[in-house]
């Protein structure tokens, strides 16, 4: 999809209780409102950490509703993401981040030992407190959506690797 297109839709639908994603492991039903909200925390932390266009945001997480938003928080940001297979073994896995190069890696708390010595950026621990893991990331968390902007994109940049 169109990242411009995909904004749009969100920006059209950020106030809508339509169900947006439903989170087959879990059972959640996201509203197109709660998950604008949640992109925007989630964008807001990405780039705080340094993720634009560009930038590359690696995710080693269940599929889940949680990672929809990232993947689309890193591209409002003009970032690609890069969906990584928590099955893969670690060497596999350190491999591609090596080739990735990412700013951010956001993954799920199940997972993180698969990143020990890898070059994996900046880790983002999904559900883990911020003061003890050093940086974590409440997947519920939600602020107040703002237009994306165009965060200086082109059709030509890739949306994911």
């Amino acid at each position: 999809m169109n990242v411009t297109l995909a904004d749009e839709l969100l920006e059209r639908r950020r106030d809508s209780t339509d169900i947006a994603v439903v989170d087959l492991g879990t059972g959640e039903q996201v509203s197109y409102r709660t998950l604008a909200r949640r992109v925007q925390a989630l964008t807001d932390l990405l780039a705080g950490l340094g993720v634009g266009r560009g930038g590359t945001v690696a995710l080693l997480t269940d599929k889940s509703a949680a990672s929809v938003a990232v993947m689309w928080a890193a591209l409002r940001l003009g970032a690609r993401y890069v969906p990584l297979d928590e099955s893969l073994p670690a060497a596999r896995i350190g491999l591609l981040l090596g080739k990735c190069a990412p700013t951010v890696t956001v993954v799920g708390p199940a997972h993180r030992e698969l990143l020990d010595g890898a070059p994996a950026g900046k880790v983002v621990v999904v559900g883990a407190d911020p003061v003890d893991d050093g940086l974590g990331w409440d997947p519920s968390a939600e602020a107040e959506p703002r237009p994306a902007g165009a965060a200086g994109r082109s059709p030509e940049d890739h949306a994911y690797v």
